[in-house]
């Protein structure tokens, strides 16, 4: 029986470049609302920070990579294309995914450092943070080298021609390990979720407030989901006979996945924004937030609660309690250095 010829005009680029644009632009403006909120706001723009600028860079090099792989070819079949597109099409694609990676490392890397400034230096959980996330991302760094070693020429990993002449690796190496990073990088995303929990439980806050901060904090829970969605889609990599069309979910759900954890990292951060746009006394806000995101030892805790009554008595304590109703006073978790 003859085999079914694949339709010529099939094209998958159209929906590719909707998700991945849609969801990049979301990822992009709540990033840049986060960066406002630190560095113009509060004016206590961190470590955290830059590594999620430099995420934001990473990830739109990727996105614009893929894009330009797209006006080449890819989302379509490879025998609809010319042998001097489908070259160029994987070409971009590869540099693509380069970005790619670093684009879903990083962020990690920018989430361990917001929770460290909750924790303060001296916790001991930021070892296990500094770990995860530094292990993640030499994972991922690794992965990209050994992207672009697996063939010498590198060339071959794209031209055909060369390919011919070229010494590769096995393409399980490479596919194996690209499963061992998206499920480590689906542990680590994991981690960072739950974390917080374990955090959240010795502030001095409300049962209901430590239950919505767990919530927003945990909604790394997200990118799990998207990258346990991604690995299903590795098997693709080794199809070199329609790689042009076969490789599309891989970069859609890629491509999701660096924009959820980049989401993610943002939202927590937020707070403050929405209390500037709402016109309110961010000096109170300042005040609340120093005085209430840090664990408490005893002798504080009796301190904070001299504080609190003689507050009580002046009649002084209006705002904080305004703010106590509120909803903003631990999304700035990296305000206190």
């Amino acid at each position: 029986m003859a085999a079914v010829q694949p339709d010529q005009n099939d094209n998958q680029a159209p929906t590719l470049m909707a998700v991945i644009w849609v969801v990049t632009t979301i990822s992009t403006t709540l990033a840049a609302c986060r960066i406002f909120t630190r560095f113009k706001i509060l004016k206590a723009g961190g470590k955290d920070d830059i590594a999620l600028i430099i995420s934001v860079i990473m990830n739109l090099l990727a996105q614009i990579f893929c894009t330009i792989s797209t006006a080449y070819g890819i989302g379509r079949h490879l025998a609809a294309l010319s042998p001097e597109n489908a070259i160029q099409a994987i070409k971009m694609e590869s540099i693509s995914s380069a970005f790619g990676v670093m684009a879903f490392c990083i962020p990690k890397i920018a989430v361990a450092l917001l929770l460290v400034r909750l924790m303060g230096p001296k916790h001991r959980g930021k070892w296990f943070l500094y770990f995860i996330t530094g292990t993640v991302t030499i994972a991922g760094v690794l992965s990209i080298i050994f992207l672009f070693v697996q063939c010498q020429p590198v060339a071959a990993l794209w031209d055909p021609a060369v390919a011919a002449m070229a010494t590769c690796w096995d393409p399980s190496v490479l596919t194996d390990y690209t499963y061992f990073v998206g499920a480590y990088s689906a542990l680590c995303d994991f981690s960072l979720a739950v974390f917080p929990i374990f955090i959240m439980w010795n502030l001095q806050m409300r049962l209901k407030r430590k239950i919505a901060i767990c919530c927003v904090m945990g909604l790394g829970i997200f990118a799990v989901v998207c990258a346990i969605i991604k690995i299903t889609t590795l098997p693709e990599l080794a199809d070199h006979t329609d790689y042009t069309y076969a490789t599309v979910p891989l970069l859609l759900w890629s491509a999701v996945e660096e924009n959820v954890i980049i989401t993610c990292a943002c939202i927590p951060t937020l707070g403050p924004l929405l209390v500037y746009l709402q016109g309110k006394d961010l000096k109170s806000v300042f005040r609340a937030v120093s005085q209430s995101w840090r664990p408490r030892d005893r002798s504080e805790q009796m301190a904070l609660k001299g504080q609190d009554s003689t507050a009580r008595i002046s009649g002084s304590t209006r705002d904080n309690r305004s703010l106590e109703e509120g909803t903003y006073n631990y999304n700035e978790m990296g305000t206190a250095q």
